[in-house]
């Protein structure tokens, strides 16, 4: 287990720290990683809703605003079980909007420790440009033209098959997977000769919980890793303090982007709320007071449960 913790965290010190919006991005991945592996899905006993949302780059027009929201949850068998659930986003940057729609599934395997999981995401991904809002830049030379006959003038949009998958393993202290989105390389089509091409992107993801000695506090270093095509990459890596399983605090470095403080809370009824705040550290801070971000998660049991008791009304004695 610690050769394959050091593994992981070997590739994030010698990966190349080029960076690139890939896939929408968010600070706290590690609540929420269904969101980015549908292997994930159904990891607990529970059923899990979560909700996330992030305002990047805050006072910058056209810069980023992500929604995400999943329910997923667990299927017993007889020595396995199945994962599923559904995802939806809405991830709106400058003049595109991304909207998707995915129903997740994963089938776990009880190892001696832990629990290996292979998912699959089948959606359908809906692209819009809006192209009726750009302004064309109106100059006296010849360079600048008021229409350009490769950017649509007008509000484009199509529709595609999305198909994603991942592997992911789990046991109490540690987790890691590894997934990779649009294996189909869908290409959205429109009016206007409008075309948008998804580009496949690999996520590989990993923490460990540590329990500080005659403590309540437990240590969860966290890291993920995001490659486009093996071209662009983009790494985060923190760690978090959790104590009594209740609040937690932390901090996170995403290479050449950002300083990430964490904060959220767990109530007894199943509740969980999460907060972080980005600190621009590139060329960008000049431009931005930083990045907001919130998650609402509930986790609950549904039990169908036979009606044995019987009511007798006074109006019918």
């Amino acid at each position: 287990m610690k050769k394959l913790i050091l593994c992981l965290f070997s590739i994030v010190v010698f990966t190349g720290y080029a960076y690139s919006q890939i896939d929408p991005q968010f600070s706290q991945y590690m609540f929420h990683t269904s969101s980015f592996n549908p292997a994930a899905v159904g990891e607990g006993d529970l059923i899990q809703a979560t909700v996330q949302y992030r305002k990047q780059w805050w006072g910058m027009r056209g810069a980023p605003e992500t929604t995400v929201a999943s329910v997923n949850g667990p299927i017993k068998l007889a020595k396995n079980s199945l994962g599923i659930g559904i995802r939806f986003l809405n991830d709106k940057s400058g003049l595109y909007l991304n909207r998707t729609a995915h129903l997740q599934g994963a089938y776990k395997k009880q190892l001696e420790v832990g629990t290996l999981s292979f998912g699959l995401d089948a959606g359908f991904a809906n692209i819009i440009f809006s192209g009726d809002s750009l302004s064309a830049y109106k100059g006296d030379d010849d360079y600048h033209k008021d229409a350009d006959p490769i950017v649509p003038l007008v509000s484009a949009s199509g529709i595609s098959l999305d198909l994603n998958a991942g592997v992911f393993y789990s046991n109490p202290t540690f987790y890691a997977g590894l997934s990779y989105f649009h294996l189909n390389r869908p290409v959205v089509t429109g009016a206007s000769n409008f075309s948008y091409t998804l580009r496949g992107t690999m996520f590989l993801t990993g923490g460990y919980n540590y329990l500080i000695p005659d403590t309540k506090i437990v240590l969860k270093p966290s890291t993920l890793i995001k490659t486009s095509d093996f071209v662009n990459y983009q790494v985060d890596l923190g760690a978090r303090a959790e104590f009594n399983n209740k609040i937690w605090g932390g901090l996170a470095y995403r290479f050449e982007d950002a300083v990430v403080f964490l904060f959220g809370i767990n109530t007894s009824s199943g509740l969980g709320v999460g907060l972080s705040y980005d600190l621009v550290t590139n060329k960008l801070r000049s431009f931005s007071i930083g990045t907001l971000e919130g998650f609402l998660t509930y986790n609950f049991d549904f039990v169908l449960k036979s009606r044995t008791s019987k009511y007798k009304s006074v109006r019918i004695l």
